[in-house]
């Protein structure tokens, strides 16, 4: 009897360690992993430290790994992961969502944004960000409230902005940019 060949499956982000969220995200996925006995391989950039000890971002290196399909590919993986929202901290979102649709002869999810033809797990930080405000305001009478929204292009960061906004207006607490970080 032939044993069943275990699969192998990509997790592809661009960031491992900088926040909670990502290692939460990464845990979950390794223990699914675990649970149904499947390899996995993760595929990181991200930040490095030069030789001075400031970041430098690994951009053009790890835009060129994932395109090209000598590493990534059907014979190496049987499904991949990707977090394409992690992904546009070095290519537009259009760059990153053609990126994933490139790799259509294996199987992918994707996690964030919705990309036409592909599956998604979708993550609503605007709902997100206002239930935290909501609760801050009724339960704890909170209205100066600070927010650190995060790069200006990340769909992330505009829509928990966006939240911030609508919250303030909706109680009519005034917005004081003050409490807004550049």
């Amino acid at each position: 009897m032939l044993k069943k060949r275990r699969l192998t499956i990509g997790y592809i982000s661009f960031h491992t360690h900088e926040d909670s969220m990502v290692l939460d995200m990464l845990n979950g996925i390794n223990q699914a992993a675990k649970k149904y006995d499947v390899n996995l391989i993760h595929i990181s950039g991200g930040r490095f430290y030069t030789e001075k000890g400031v970041y430098a971002f690994s951009t053009e290196i790890h835009k060129k790994f994932l395109s090209d399909k000598k590493y990534i590919n059907k014979h190496n993986f049987d499904g991949l992961i990707f977090w394409g929202t992690s992904l546009t901290a070095f290519l537009t979102s259009y760059e990153a969502f053609d990126l994933i649709k490139s790799f259509k002869d294996i199987p992918i999810i994707n996690i964030g944004d919705r990309i036409d033809g592909v599956p998604s797990v979708l993550i609503d930080n605007h709902s997100g960000m206002e239930m935290v405000l909501k609760h801050l305001i009724e339960h704890h009478g909170f209205t100066k409230i600070g927010f650190i929204p995060g790069a200006s292009t990340h769909p992330y960061s505009k829509a928990r902005l966006n939240a911030y906004y609508n919250v303030l207006k909706k109680y009519k607490i005034p917005l004081n940019p003050d409490l807004i970080t550049p």
